[in-house]
């Protein structure tokens, strides 16, 4: 557009400069205009100009002056550039002072064009068509006009005005000079593209003066019908030394483009390569622009106001109509090199002050210097922000550019109570956001930058090594994360936090993959409704992969050590190594809402190997795999006894009856009376199979007996187990003193033993003693007693006295 200005600009002095000669041609010669032909006439103004001129007519008549018709007017081009004509006018009409003639002086009232149709051509060198007009005649033209004291035109043309303005003796000035109705059709061959037509072309200039300058006012129709350019200001001297040079034809205009639309903008080819095609607008738009200096040297100040456009970006930006946007620039263009030494943009409450531009080496920077601007209706246009719902404000000094279609920014970035929320949650968990960022091209450092996270206030510093792809150093502090506040999810889980946390690591991101380490120490807190001290975490993590190298934690009266590798996404696994020490069962099983919290007491220390995939427990169960081993010291199984349920239901065995005398319970209060079952120690072996857990080596101690079991319990308190009761040796001889026949239930340490057998779901398991075992057991031993009697009247008494048949045959029970 900027070059379609200037051409029409050139191209309006030229056709001035030809009509100027007519009438001076014209009036000079007027009695051989008269008196000969048109022909000769017309082969002179062709010769002035260097290129053919024709005319269907020309008429002279008098009046209070004298006025000059001149009909189907034609100039043809460069043939360099064209065939077709450069000026068609319908007609020519020149009204000139009478008096004025006498001293040789041409005034002309009147100078109008009616109906011109102008053709201008740029051809693939950037040269314009009519800069060549007149100077094929050569430097011996140039020699004889000044010699002659006159210039292109005749006699007196090119002479100086005086200083107040009024033209000098043999000088031509025009009052007042009009196109009406003029078309222009602009070619540029340079850049391509269909040519631009410029219709409706009204221009308007008042004392026209060749050498000095002179007022005009230009309104056209470009890229339609409707009028869509106004111009108005003043412009030149056009001739300098006799000479026109249209790079140094001076000019001083306002102007007025538009309304335009955004396809028609494209349809200028130079104008189409500045304008992103991610760029719409929804209505025309309007710019106003200032112009001073020389065609060749012009300074120009542009705005336009686009705050009733819908402006978009896709896919990113979207500004809304009726928020402001505003844009303006001034700068220079001299030559073919455009400079733009300052823009002004106003966005919302956004503005934004833009100098020291540079298009060097074919990378955009500039210097970009704000106020301190409402980050939230910015945000609220740009879609990667607005599901974070930022609020607050901040201010930029910095310079940014574009290098290899990338942003680089060299400054800082301040920000004031930034509030940023987690997409999902109802509040913004960080907010008042308070801190400096240095950023210097690929680099940056960040902080001290203060902020809360919820209700917590944190510190994070951080040194940047490459923005694109992200590389980065970080060490964040908080006095206390609430888990609720920052993870929408958690709201239901109890009041997880984090107090006293400190983490330090790298994060780093190629393409879509995030990756990085982090070392994290938090004093205190809850997770999972696990209550803990002294969290310390080494992980890492990549794309979807998260490994952590170690994990340790107090918690439930003991300490807890994970390593192991989980991964996250829409079917993650884990597979963790998990060693406990001294573990309050019944606090990490009440953490857990496991009813056998209610059930279960003792220390908890031992190892477990687990992996398993899936989201939430119900997947997870039945996938669950692995092995571990454990040991549990001072324990107690709350509301069953085990062992008194089985011993009081040993009744009716064969030659024993009860197997418990009431005088051995009443001796055993703590035994037979209470409703728990105490353990000293116990220990197992197990394998994890789904749900189930199943071990073939339980070990429980107790003052007066041990159990060794074989079988399997479960996450949901079932169980199913065989096992065997062995009494300790002073209750199993408290037992035999009492009922002397309970003998033949004791193994060669003479301890008791009982075979059971434990199944159902706790705390309320089925626990029945094997009878039919332990009653073979006692039938066996009352034959061995027989036999032993018959066999001591043979001699072998002794030995049978001693161990009975049993410990003759070898028996272990």
């Amino acid at each position: 557009m900027r070059r379609v200005l200037f051409a029409i600009g050139g191209a309006i002095g030229v056709i001035v400069l030809i009509a100027a000669g007519v009438v001076g041609y014209a009036y000079f010669n007027l009695n051989s205009i008269i008196e000969a032909n048109r022909a000769r006439l017309l082969a002179r103004l062709s010769d002035a100009i260097g290129r053919p001129v024709e005319a269907a007519g020309i008429k002279a008549s008098f009046g209070r002056g004298i006025s000059i018709e001149v009909t189907r007017v034609k100039i043809d081009d460069d043939d360099a550039f064209s065939q077709l004509p450069f000026v068609e006018a319908d007609e020519v009409f020149l009204k000139v002072e009478f008096i004025p003639l006498l001293y040789r002086d041409l005034e002309v009232t009147d100078l109008i064009l009616s109906q011109p149709h102008i053709r201008i051509i740029r051809d693939e060198a950037g040269a314009l068509n009519f800069t060549t007009i007149a100077k094929k005649r050569g430097a011996e033209e140039g020699l004889k006009r000044k010699r002659s004291g006159g210039s292109w035109f005749g006699g007196g043309l090119g002479s100086s005005s005086e200083a107040n303005g009024t033209p000098a003796r043999g000088g031509v000035s025009i009052k007042t000079f009009t196109i009406e109705d003029g078309r222009i059709v602009y070619a540029d061959k340079q850049s391509g593209g269909a040519p631009v037509t410029v219709n409706a072309v009204n221009v308007k200039v008042e004392d026209f003066s060749l050498t000095a300058p002179f007022d005009i006012a230009i309104d056209a129709a470009v890229f339609g019908d409707s009028r869509n350019l106004q111009v108005s200001g003043t412009a030149g001297p056009i001739v300098q030394d006799g000479a026109i040079d249209v790079g140094a034809i001076a000019v001083a205009f306002n102007a007025m483009i538009g309304p335009l639309t955004l396809s028609q903008i494209r349809s200028v080819p130079d104008l189409a390569k500045a304008v992103p095609p991610a760029l719409s607008l929804s209505d025309e738009v309007q710019l106003k622009v200032k112009l001073s200096g020389t065609i060749d040297a012009i300074s120009f100040d542009a705005s336009s106001d686009l705050t009733a456009n819908r402006v978009t970006f896709a896919p990113n930006f979207d500004k809304p109509p009726g928020t402001a946007l505003i844009v303006s620039a001034s700068g220079t263009r001299a030559g073919a090199r455009l400079i733009v030494q300052q823009a002004d943009l106003t966005l919302a409450n956004l503005a934004a002050k833009v100098t020291d531009i540079s298009t060097a080496d074919g990378k955009l920077s500039a210097r970009v210097d704000s106020n301190q601007f409402d980050i939230g209706p910015l945000a609220g246009m740009i879609a990667p922000a607005q599901r974070y719902n930022p609020g607050g404000s901040a201010e930029i000094h910095a310079r940014v550019g574009i290098v290899e279609k990338r942003p680089q920014i060299d400054g800082t970035v301040r920000l004031a109570n930034v509030n940023l929320a987690v997409p999902g949650g109802k509040s913004p968990p960080v907010s008042a956001i308070n801190g400096t960022i240095h950023v210097a091209g690929n680099s940056a450092t960040l902080g001290p930058i203060y902020f809360r996270i919820g209700s917590g206030r944190a510190q994070l510093e951080a040194t940047v090594d490459s923005i694109q792809p992200l590389h980065a150093a970080y060490r964040l502090s908080v006095d206390k994360i609430t888990l609720a506040e920052v993870m929408p999810s958690r709201q239901n889980a109890g009041g997880e936090n984090l107090r006293q946390a400190a983490a330090n690591g790298i994060v780093s991101k190629n393409g879509e993959a995030l990756s990085g380490s982090i070392k994290l120490a938090v004093g205190s807190g809850m997770v999972a409704n696990v209550p803990f001290t002294a969290l310390a975490l080494d992980a890492s993590y990549g794309g979807d992969r998260v490994e952590v190298n170690s994990l340790k934690i107090g918690a439930f009266e003991g300490s807890i050590g994970t390593a192991g590798v989980t991964t996250i996404g829409p079917d993650p696994t884990f597979d963790f190594n998990v060693n406990a020490q001294n573990i309050n069962l019944q606090e990490a099983l009440a953490a857990q809402h496991a009813k056998a919290a209610n059930t279960i007491r003792g220390s908890l220390t031992g190892s477990i190997q687990i992996a398993g995939r899936g989201k939430g427990m119900y997947q997870v169960r039945p996938t669950l795999r692995g092995s571990g081993q454990a040991r549990m010291d001072n324990g107690k199984l709350v509301g069953v006894n085990v062992v008194a349920q089985a011993l009081r239901k040993i009744d009716n065995i064969p030659e024993i009856g009860a197997l418990v005398p009431a005088g051995v319970v009443a001796n055993h209060p703590e035994l037979f009376r209470s409703p728990d079952t105490d353990i000293q120690e116990a220990s197992l072996t197990f394998q994890i199979a789904g749900p189930r857990i199943i071990s073939h080596d339980i070990v429980v101690q107790s003052t007066d007996y041990s159990i060794f079991g074989d079988g399997w319990f479960d996450l949901d308190k079932n169980l199913d187990l065989t096992a065997k009761i062995k009494m300790s040796q002073a209750f199993s001889s408290e037992l035999v003193g009492a009922k002397h026949n309970v003998v033949y239930l004791t193994n060669q340490n003479g301890e008791v033993v009982i075979p059971l057998r434990v199944s159902g779901q706790l705390p309320h398991p089925a626990v029945v003693p094997d009878v039919a075992v332990i009653a073979q057991r006692a039938a066996t031993h009352a034959v061995q007693g027989k036999l032993g009697e018959l066999l001591q009247k043979n001699g072998v008494g002794g030995i049978l006295k001693k161990n009975g048949l049993g410990g003759l045959l070898g028996g272990s029970w």
